[in-house]
């Protein structure tokens, strides 16, 4: 009999501490009440959020907040600027790509940023098995690329393709942390993401909303190196709508 109850209690005390945890939930501030939380609606569904795998505008703005790409394109001049490659040199031909990475990023997992890990992510986009078609059209005729050092990486072309600095800016070509594509699959991938942009991916429930939360040791890969003063918003929940 005692034993009984004592098993009683147990569970009594586990659907106490579960229910704890839901009131928990339910008393998290909600967007609409916090003035660092801002809601964004979209339109389109997204069938997969990865930004190798993705092609829609609506995702190219979801991945621009979670990672970084090679270079930026400067919205104003247009021009190309450093991202988190801190410098490049091209070949006179054109068909060579020297990219010198900056040494002190690391990725929302703790995993830092390499020649290794960009190679990774090349790796990734030219896997048969991956359905990465939007991403390697941005790399145009790219044929292989050599590892010079852990912070340089050269890319070579078969042959000069004019919009190729283009393509390595866009969000579909930023750069994830190996150690997350080596612990996932394509289809696990994008609910355990893991860049190195401003923002942190919280949560995904598909067809419904992406939650993002502020990356609070983002260095921003652009330039700007002003620090947070608390006033910016922390929390970005992304909702999709039906129509």
């Amino acid at each position: 009999m005692m034993e009984r109850t004592a098993a009683g209690m147990a569970i009594w005390m586990m659907a106490l501490l579960v229910l704890a945890g839901c009131a928990g939930e339910q008393e998290a501030v909600a967007c609409e009440d916090d003035p660092y939380c801002l809601s964004y609606g979209i339109t389109a569904d997204i069938p997969i959020l990865d930004p190798h795998l993705a092609d829609s505008a609506e995702a190219g703005i979801i991945f621009r907040q979670i990672y970084d790409t090679l270079i930026y394109r400067d919205a104003d001049t247009r021009d190309f600027v450093p991202g988190l490659a801190s410098s490049w040199d091209i070949s006179d031909d054109g068909l060579i790509y020297t990219f010198h990475l900056r040494q002190d990023i690391v990725f929302h997992d703790g995993d830092r940023l390499t020649s290794a890990a960009v190679a990774r992510n090349l790796d990734r986009i030219y896997d048969p098995e991956m359905n990465a078609l939007h991403a390697r059209s941005l790399l145009g005729p790219l044929s292989r690329y050599s590892v010079l050092d852990e912070f340089t990486i050269q890319i070579h072309l078969l042959g000069s393709y004019i919009p190729f600095l283009d393509g390595l800016a866009q969000p579909f070509l930023g750069i994830a942390s190996p150690q997350a594509l080596d612990a996932y699959n394509s289809l696990r991938y994008q609910f355990h993401q893991a860049g190195t942009g401003p923002f942190v991916l919280d949560h995904y429930l598909p067809g419904e909303r992406i939650v993002l939360r502020r990356n609070s040791r983002y260095a921003d890969n652009r330039g700007d190196d002003k620090s947070l003063d608390g006033a910016e918003i922390s929390r970005v929940e992304v909702v999709i709508l039906p129509d």
